[in-house]
């Protein structure tokens, strides 16, 4: 049992240390001349990215499914909202929620950010052996199938 713990602990602390290098090394070093016109933050990106999932949401499933505040989601919807990204809607249901619906502009934005983050992890694993590229994207599945799971099971 000691075995498991130690396993699993150290799974952690990779899995910890996993989180900041991958926004240091593929996201932190885009030049601005690669970003689209329209500038967001990471919380903005964070909301189109799940709007162009989702499609429609109402502003506190958003809020709660991106762990941002309803006082600091307002200020984020506004500025995507005058940039043209998002639309607020009326719910007919409940006249106190309102829906949030991505526009064309948002999900071409959505796109434009997706192809730039894409282009920049395919130059970096372009520096791995075909080998090298099979096993990282095995143990990729792997884990994304674990995750899911385990999402599951947890009802994440």
């Amino acid at each position: 049992m000691r075995e498991r713990e130690l396993l699993l602990e150290h799974f952690v602390e990779n899995f910890m240390l996993l989180m900041p290098l991958l926004k240091r090394k593929i996201f932190d070093p885009l030049p601005k001349c690669d970003m689209p016109q329209i500038q967001l933050s990471g919380s903005s990106i964070h909301i189109i990215v799940l709007l162009r999932e989702v499609r429609r949401s109402i502003v506190s499933e958003l809020s709660e499914k991106l762990n941002i505040s309803r006082p600091n989601m307002t200020p984020l919807l506004d500025r995507l909202e005058k940039q043209g990204l998002i639309t607020r809607l009326p719910c007919l249901n409940d006249r106190r929620s309102v829906y949030v619906e991505i526009t064309e502009a948002g999900d071409q934005v959505c796109a434009e950010y997706h192809r730039i983050i894409s282009d920049r992890i395919k130059s970096m694993l372009n520096l791995l052996d075909e080998n090298e590229l099979m096993e990282l994207n095995e143990h990729m599945s792997r884990m994304k199938s674990i995750l899911i799971q385990a999402g599951d099971r947890t009802g994440s």
